[in-house]
């Protein structure tokens, strides 16, 4: 484990270094629990998700990490210029929210940092690990075995946390459904950054026939694209095709105007970005956290900042219940699933304000009339 001597019984064990999962393990560290954070990746990876709303600024407060988050040196997110639902740029300042400006960030470079936190607060940390497997004993713990650079390990623990992402890894393994509400995925590419200021610190959208795009400029020269569409929009053969994401590109009116002649440096690659939850949240003495509980649609622009709020609201539940509440993890699954509800009512709003091709296959799946019904297709 890095940084710290391995440990082979825990009160929680975490699969999944996300910002789900180490928000869960640093907010139980602050409670004085034992932590193990299990983590695939050494954080060397290409990760997006790369917008901070400015909500996110008091739970980095409160989870300790504010002065650390700064030095790394995000980018500030003045707001978000739109094309949406009209043929005219709209602009939403920052200026007025409560929680002062987003952020643009290195989302592998934020994750890792994270984990650090994590690390520092005294969670046990295991990085590039491999050949997970669990099983629950006599005495309702959880035994896990678990090989992390090159040292088999088994870890007992009284609850577990699955914040393995989309995944759901453990939950699905305990034959947890996993419910879509759309087909949706992210197209991405990074470029340099755009030479051209009519961007400036701002995140930029434009809805399209068959989906929409997002663009933002990163730390470090970069700047991100993203092209929304349904999966079975966007042709399987052209998944990582640079002609064809240009020959898409080219459909847009203001997106390609801020890129002007600019060439990606890696992608384009396509990642998973519908809108789904698990059937059950949580179980006898295990929950699930941030998007392995509950993923939303990239326009909402909240999925880091629900996964830390998630991650904090979880370590709570897991305190009560390692101290004898009984209901607290059925109590934690009411409340995601009250949270869910709220985002599902704001995304069909967010949708409905697009009408220009409402008979597009893409806004007409959106449309008011037929969610109901594509929910209950994908989830069957």
């Amino acid at each position: 484990m890095n940084g710290n001597s391995p440990a082979s019984k825990v009160d929680v064990a975490i699969f999944g270094g996300g910002p789900a999962g180490c928000a869960t393990a640093i907010a139980l560290r602050q409670a004085g629990f034992t932590v193990a954070l299990i983590e695939r990746s050494n954080y060397l990876n290409v990760r997006v998700g790369e917008t901070l709303s400015p909500e996110v600024n008091a739970v980095l407060q409160t989870l300790g990490i504010w002065e650390q988050f700064l030095q790394d040196s995000p980018g500030a997110c003045e707001g978000i210029r739109f094309v949406w639902g009209k043929t005219n740029v709209l602009e939403r300042s920052s200026i007025l929210n409560p929680y002062a400006n987003g952020w643009h960030i290195d989302r592998a470079r934020f994750d890792a940092m994270l984990a650090r936190k994590a690390e520092e607060a005294g969670a046990h940390v295991l990085t590039s690990a491999s050949r997970i497997a669990c099983c629950e004993d006599a005495d309702d713990h959880w035994k896990v075995h678990v090989t992390a650079n090159g040292e088999r390990l088994v870890i007992d623990a009284n609850a577990l946390v699955d914040a393995s992402g989309r995944a759901s890894a453990f939950a699905r393994s305990r034959s947890v459904r996993r419910i879509l509400f759309d087909r949706l995925v992210g197209v991405i590419a990074f470029l340099p950054t755009a030479s051209t200021d009519a961007l400036g610190n701002c995140t930029f959208v434009e809805a399209v026939e068959d989906g929409w795009w997002y663009l933002a400029p990163l730390p470090h020269s970069r700047t991100v694209v993203a092209y929304l569409t349904d999966a079975d929009l966007y042709p399987e053969l052209a998944g990582r095709s640079m002609q064809h994401w240009r020959r898409v590109l080219r459909r847009t009116t203001h997106t390609k105007a801020l890129l002007s002649s600019l060439v990606p440096v890696s992608g384009p690659f396509i990642v998973a970005s519908n809108s789904s939850r698990l059937s059950r949240f949580a179980g006898k003495n295990w929950l699930a956290v941030g998007d392995a509980a509950m993923a939303f649609d990239p326009l909402a622009g909240q999925g880091v900042y629900r996964a830390l709020e998630s991650g904090a609201r979880a370590a709570r539940a897991l305190q009560q219940f390692l101290q004898g509440k009984c209901n607290a993890l059925q109590e934690y699954e009411t409340e995601i699933e009250e949270s869910f509800d709220r985002y599902l009512r704001m995304r069909d709003r967010f949708y409905g304000q697009e009408k220009r091709w409402w008979q597009a296959p893409f806004w007409y799946r959106r449309s008011k009339l037929t969610l109901d019904w594509c929910t209950q297709s994908l989830a069957g």
